[in-house]
């Protein structure tokens, strides 16, 4: 787990819960607000959260340990800069909570109730009106005026209005013609979420206890509906426009239960057995998906500590993730693909596995197939889905010497792998892995296209399969350390104003991996993502800060490391030594910001203000304007403000 500490936020000088995360040196940059504002799909310019690099809808996003409503109907990914910024430093839950004994147990608990709904409007522009634009098109000189007209006077499909000519050699067509021939229509996409939460915590303490005090123990439950819609203006569905749109709609339910326990085996007992504690945790779900039905996830972990400076920690745990709505349930469109026959007689060599799996499926020897052929098809979600799962490593180490109070140093490894990754599967692709494997036939793909009594292929249908895998795997470093500076102030008179606290925040991260595996089958397929410019190697972030009185000082540095770019994929012919700037430089950013309390006029104001990015350090070159500079600072800004709390 990785933390943003409230200083950060206080100092980022934005409003935008998006772009302040997204300075965490364990985040991808492609979530960022402005990689979502650039987007051309319906993405709302949503900023969502990017963990690992392993998929914003891998990203379990909780506020105050509650779910929040989704953004992005494609993704199901929480869109963060709806959640106020202030909401993360002080948060407070309607909801109920308290405290019964029944034989052996004292029992504490609290329950709550969510609702939220995301409300998103797209205007599709300039859309083709297809009839109106033939008749438009069909245009001819007026005998009596001399000047274009319909040579047949189509009223609009949309409003009835006049047929008006259209141009297609230059520029002159009036607003009129562009009126006639083109429309703009609204879809609008509605989610919604209703949560059900029941906690209980209690522990053993009446009844057993271990050396180290009694067994902790939570458990709950929860119960989730999750809805979304798509709904087209009445033109769009009419098949009028060049677009073809469906309303949509789809859901699930899921009940899960959970208990977690802690257990202090020990404390303090002598020359390294100074601790040692285990804890377990178990979730079931019950999923209203057909196939998916009920999964469960578990973690084992431990902490064991030889002195009190020194703790080492690990855990292992199994982790699943069921479809989310547009990945089981998009509504088929109709489509078109340009294929190649991996059947066909010039291409069944490509592939030492291509000529037994034809021959199997009936194809004749010496087929021809039709070159680079146009296929009708379809995309849409797969109902039949299974759910992902991941396996996690970690292993840790924590130092908080005595002989430096309030200094913490922890290095943590983390390896996350993930097999059965839901991904859309291109066209070709479904073909090609259909006849390419070697161990036969894979009807998975084959069942996702059809020949024609000629055996050529004549229909494919894309949908999203448990197909992929992804492996991920790094270090995370953070350095906290906190004093008073009086010790070295107080000596001289003309210091002692100076008296106050200064603390430090770093963390690093250094990724090793980040490899993505488009079919898990095949592992000679591998895209590498680690080290490249949208996720460098190594991230971190620091903070040094000063405290007196009621005057705060913070100085926070920022760094992205060299990364390339280029394609590091072992199969990729595109290498370093064919691009002219291989690799974007490191930077440092810096930024600085001041705050003082005005807690004896006001209790909880205080005035603030900063400058971000104070040496006005550039993106590198080759990254601007190429989708690539997401990570860096686009300019010097500065910013001031009050605020208020009650």
């Amino acid at each position: 787990m990785t933390t943003v500490s409230p200083l950060l936020i206080q100092n980022a000088g934005t409003p935008n819960l998006g772009d302040i995360l997204s300075q965490s040196p364990a985040l991808a940059f492609t979530g960022t607000i402005r990689a979502n504002s650039n987007n051309f799909g319906n993405g709302a310019g949503i900023s969502s959260i990017d963990l690992r690099g392993l998929g914003a809808s891998r990203t379990l996003v909780l506020v105050d340990g509650l779910r929040h409503v989704a953004g992005d109907l494609t993704s199901n990914a929480v869109d963060v800069n709806s959640i106020p910024t202030a909401l993360v430093d002080h948060v407070e839950i309607a909801g109920l909570d308290g405290d019964f004994d029944v034989p052996y147990f004292h029992i504490k608990w609290d329950g709550a109730l969510n609702y939220g709904r995301t409300e998103s409007r797209f205007v599709n522009n300039s859309l083709m009106i297809t009839s109106n634009f033939a008749a438009a098109l069909d245009s001819v000189k007026d005998p009596v005026s001399g000047k274009p007209v319909c040579r047949t006077p189509t009223p609009s499909a949309l409003d009835g209005s006049p047929c008006v000519p259209f141009n297609p050699f230059g520029i002159q067509n009036t607003p009129a013609a562009l009126a006639y021939s083109f429309g703009s229509f609204p879809t609008r996409d509605y989610l919604s979420q209703e949560d059900a939460v029941l906690n209980f915590r209690t522990d053993t303490g009446k009844f057993f206890n271990l050396q180290g005090g009694p067994v902790q123990l939570a458990f709950g439950a929860e119960y989730r509906m999750e809805r979304t819609y798509e709904r087209n203006d009445p033109f769009l569905l009419s098949g009028k426009t060049e677009n073809l749109a469906n309303n949509s709609s789809g859901g699930y339910n899921v009940g899960e239960v959970y208990i977690e326990g802690d257990a202090p085996i020990f404390r303090h007992q002598g020359f390294l057995l100074d601790e040692l504690s285990l804890n377990a945790a178990y979730r079931g779900a019950q999923y209203s998906f057909d196939k998916v039905d009920y999964v469960d996830s578990y973690k084992f972990g431990g902490v064991y500590g030889p002195f009190a400076d020194l703790k080492f920690r690990g855990t292992y745990s199994r982790a699943i993730r069921a479809p989310n709505i547009t990945e089981a349930f998009l509504p088929a469109s109709s489509s078109y693909f340009n294929i190649t026959d991996p059947c066909d007689v010039t291409n069944i060599g490509s592939n030492v596995n291509y000529a037994k799996n034809c021959a199997a499926a009936g194809i004749p020897p010496n087929f021809a197939a039709n070159t680079n052929a146009s296929i009708v098809g379809q995309t849409s979600g797969n109902p039949n889905l299974d759910t992902e799962k991941s396996i996690i490593y970690t292993g840790g180490v924590v130092l908080q010497p005595h002989w430096i109070p309030r200094l913490a140093i922890t290095l943590d490894y983390y390896s996350i792998k993930i097999k059965n990754a839901i991904t859309n599967v291109a066209a070709q692709d479904i073909i090609n892995n259909c006849y390419g494997s070697s161990s036969g036939l894979n009807q998975q793909y084959c069942s996702l296209f059809t020949r024609g009594p000629n055996q050529q292929i004549n229909f494919v249908s894309t949908t999203y399969v448990n197909a992929a895998k992804l492996f991920t795997d790094g270090v995370d470093l953070q350095v906290n350390y906190n004093t008073p500076v009086s010790g070295l102030t107080s000596r001289y008179a003309y210091t002692r104003w100076l008296n106050g606290r200064l603390g430090f925040d770093m963390t690093v991260n250094f990724t090793h991996h980040l490899d993505y595996f488009p079919f898990q089958e095949n592992p000679s397929q591998r895209h590498i993502t680690a080290g490249t410019t949208n996720f460098p190697h190594v991230k971190g972030l620091a903070e040094l800060s000063y405290v007196q009185g009621p005057v705060q000082l913070v100085w926070t540095t920022r760094y992205i490391g060299r990364s390339a770019n280029y394609n590091l994929d072992s199969t990729s012919a595109d290498r370093s030594e064919a691009n002219n700037a291989p690799f974007a430089p490191q930077r440092f950013y810096h930024s600085i910001a001041v705050h003082y309390q005005l807690d004896r006029f006001y209790k909880g104001a205080e005035v603030f203000g900063g400058v971000n990015d104070i040496f006005d350090e550039d993106p590198p070159f080759q990254l601007i304007g190429a989708g690539a500079d997401l990570a860096y600072d686009l300019g010097r800004y500065a910013f001031i403000g009050v605020r208020f709390r009650q």
